[in-house]
């Protein structure tokens, strides 16, 4: 089995690609779309975005905006920031509006990389950006004249004009930022989660031996690079291993086992509902013939795992992790899971089930989850600029889930529920202070509350429940309208109902949990019932 073979100090984005291009600089890194990459392809790229960021004024420690599709340019404009010791600020291609505001002026980056698609978001609420200057824009189909922004505005083309070689600066540390990813916020706007090195390293390196992964896999990841599934249990191990990874735009259920077949991939991880979509493809005789031998992700329904392995011939590993921590328990290869289990705890990892004092809970009782490292900087570093909240999420040095869980008697844990106040669809993690702060805008809305409630496909969906202004009267069609042009689109309310009042606890805060419980019921207005479609942009 793989083992970690880099000294801690040689554990940077920097350094492991210049390794890897040095030992095999012909092998392919990446398939994507009409193109092949090879390492050294890769590093020159590289090399030359880095250098050109460097022109741009880009130093280390800057954090720079980047919010693309899954595409090549991506992987460059990551990697270049990683190797000048900038900090990559991740950004969902679905912000706008004032969403997409609030994350710009909270990571401050002077600098943004860009669709030419989104340009006109940024055209929209450029007035209320404090500090972005500049945009680096990759030409992609656009309909529609793309404005004009004060901005100064960069072909992403130009990038690579840079110098190929090595950039002139000082390298970054192992222990230096490299990424800041965002997580939904519990009880108010969602917070920046800071990598350093050395964490995304040491997330890699778990999840290549939870799959027991080779240089000769061929990793095949169809989920968004801004997020951390596709960074760090795609892009990253195939980095670290020097394998090879498969680059697609986005999920297709019709087009996967295509893709599989064609690039002969043997590794690919899931979120949300694709297990569910991808049993549900029409049969083949040759199913159980796919070269794919392992797959991870969660969740997994449980009716559906044993029968999804024996038909497509494939080991499908479970797991329990964060945007925060990375993955910190797995299914074992080499014993009987109980189903629904999300594993036991990996080397490296301490993991519980405590009480409200964080004392230990006994096997079968829920508690929330929490996480240690036994390792220096392999969580998160902090959450950026939020101070208090990092000091409450790790209180007494243990990281809290904020969700609950079980351990039974033999060691295996298991997810129960979300104890903060956010909610999960499409593998999107969704904020419900953020939903609410958009829907309280509305004319007439005194109140409201976002809950998420279970619907078909086995996920979430979200139901949003609105006290109205006396007298007032709202439609909720022309709601979701509104909702459209502020949330992004796997945020929008599929449920609408209207309350008197709420349920309250005692302090007088609206008891969203009872709301939750109230589920799906017949006074709900469903927007998928009234035939309305909400547009993917």
């Amino acid at each position: 089995m793989w083992r970690p073979d880099f000294e801690r100090d040689q554990r940077t984005i920097g350094y492991l690609l210049a390794d890897r291009a040095n030992r095999h600089p012909d092998k392919v890194f990446c398939y994507t779309t009409g193109e092949e990459i090879t390492y050294a392809q890769l590093a020159e790229r590289v090399n030359r975005v880095a250098n050109s960021f460097l022109d741009l004024g880009v130093r280390k420690g800057d954090n720079v905006s980047v919010m693309m599709s899954n595409c090549p340019e991506y992987i460059y404009t990551w990697f270049a920031l990683a190797k000048i010791g900038a900090v990559e600020a991740v950004m969902n291609t679905a912000f706008k509006g004032e969403t997409l505001g609030y994350f710009l002026n909270y990571g401050g980056a002077k600098v943004a990389v860009i669709d030419e698609d989104l340009v006109e978001r940024f055209f929209n609420i450029q007035g209320s950006l404090n500090d972005l200057e500049k945009l680096i824009v990759r030409k992609v189909p656009t309909e529609g004249k793309v404005p004009n922004t004060r901005f100064e505005t960069i072909p992403y083309a130009a990038m690579f004009e840079g110098a190929p070689s090595e950039p002139k600066c000082e390298p970054p540390r192992f222990t230096d930022p490299v990424s800041i990813m965002y997580t939904s916020g519990t009880t108010g706007p969602s917070k920046g989660v800071v990598y350093c090195h050395n964490f995304c390293y040491t997330v890699t390196a778990r999840y290549i031996q939870i799959l027991r992964l080779t240089p000769e896999d061929k990793l095949y990841n169809c989920l968004p690079l801004f997020h951390m599934n596709a960074q760090f249990l795609s892009v990253l191990p195939t980095l670290v291993l020097g394998a090879t990874c498969v680059l697609v735009d986005r999920f297709s259920a019709s087009r996967f086992w295509e893709d599989i077949r064609q690039y002969d991939a043997t590794v690919f991880n899931f979120l949300g509902p694709m297990i569910n979509v991808l049993w549900n493809q029409p049969e083949r005789d040759d199913d159980a013939l796919v070269p794919v031998r392992v797959a991870l992700g969660v969740p997994v329904p449980a009716h559906l795992e044993r029968p999804f392995e024996k038909r497509f011939g494939l080991k499908l590993i479970q797991c329990l992790g964060a945007t925060e921590t990375g993955i910190v328990t797995a299914t074992p290869w080499d014993q009987d899971t109980p189903i629904g289990s999300c594993g036991k705890p990996l080397p490296g990892c301490d993991v519980r089930v405590v009480d409200e004092n964080d004392n230990d809970v006994p096997p079968g009782v829920r508690g929330e989850l929490v996480y240690r490292p036994q390792d220096p900087f392999a969580m998160m570093s902090e959450y950026y600029k939020k101070p208090e909240a990092t000091v409450e999420a790790t209180r007494n040095l243990w990281y809290h889930y904020g969700d609950y869980g079980r351990r039974d008697e033999n060691g295996f844990f298991y997810f129960v529920d979300r104890k903060k106040d956010c909610m999960r669809r499409r593998g999107e993690n969704i904020s419900a202070s953020e939903v609410e702060a958009v829907v309280n805008r509305y004319p007439g809305v005194m109140e409201s509350a976002a809950s998420g409630v279970w619907a078909d496909m086995g996920e979430e969906e979200i139901k949003i429940s609105i006290r109205l202004m006396e007298g007032a009267t709202v439609d909720p069609l022309d709601l979701l309208r509104f909702c459209e042009e502020g949330l992004p689109w796997f945020a929008v309310p599929r449920y609408v109902e209207f309350r008197d009042d709420f349920p309250r606890t005692p302090n007088g805060k609206v008891a969203k949990f009872q709301i939750k419980e109230e589920g799906v019921h017949p006074k709900l207005w469903d927007r998928e019932a009234a035939g309305y479609q909400i547009k993917r942009r």
